[in-house]
């Protein structure tokens, strides 16, 4: 579509009608490839600005979009932004399926409530989306850390296995200076700060 490919519809139709894409519900899959059939330049120049190669924040892209093709896109009034949301963070995944993943807004809402997270604080889609993205970074960053310590445990459990400096530096920088203790060897009073 940026390259203006003239088979840009079909490719984009093919994505979303993929029969292994359980990521839309299929009556909002059916409905958005009725909105290309009929709004084609609409949805290009919507998806121009999502797919732009600037330096826009995710939200920034699908507020873009959605404002765009709000009022065209699946028939779906305002109150309805979740089911849009999906196509479009869905779309979001052309640019870079692990950075911008899939977003479903009832399991994202008990996910939430489950795990006391605050919930996004507006309707807005690309405020919804970014409060999203922060959520599996801070998971993401939360899980990094929970096998960070299980490796210094397991160190410390196994003190001949190798060298505390190691697991420390393996995940990007020096944390703690600290030389490798040998089985006959106590460990130090107090480790050297880096």
């Amino acid at each position: 579509l940026l390259q203006d490919r003239p088979d840009w519809e079909e490719l984009v139709t093919a994505a979303i009608m993929h029969r292994d894409n359980n990521l839309i519900f299929y009556i909002n899959r059916d409905k958005f490839k009725k909105c290309i059939a009929n709004h084609r330049q609409d949805v290009r120049e919507a998806l121009r600005e999502l797919w732009s190669e600037d330096d826009r924040t995710p939200g920034d892209r699908i507020r873009a979009f959605d404002n765009r093709l709000s009022e065209v896109m699946l028939n779906i009034k305002k109150r309805h932004t979740g089911s849009r949301l999906a196509i479009e963070s869905y779309l979001m995944m052309g640019i870079d399926a692990q950075q911008y993943p899939p977003f479903r807004r009832d399991t994202f809402r008990i996910t939430y409530t489950k795990l006391g997270y605050p919930q996004a604080p507006t309707n807005d889609v690309g405020v919804w989306y970014e409060h999203a993205l922060g959520f599996l970074d801070r998971i993401i960053e939360e899980q990094r850390g929970v096998i960070w310590m299980r490796q210094i445990i397991g160190w410390m459990r196994n003190q001949s296995s190798g060298s505390l400096i190691e697991i420390l530096t393996s995940r990007g920088g020096v944390i703690l200076q600290h030389p490798p203790i040998k089985p006959t060897e106590t460990a130090p009073k107090k480790c050297p700060t880096p």
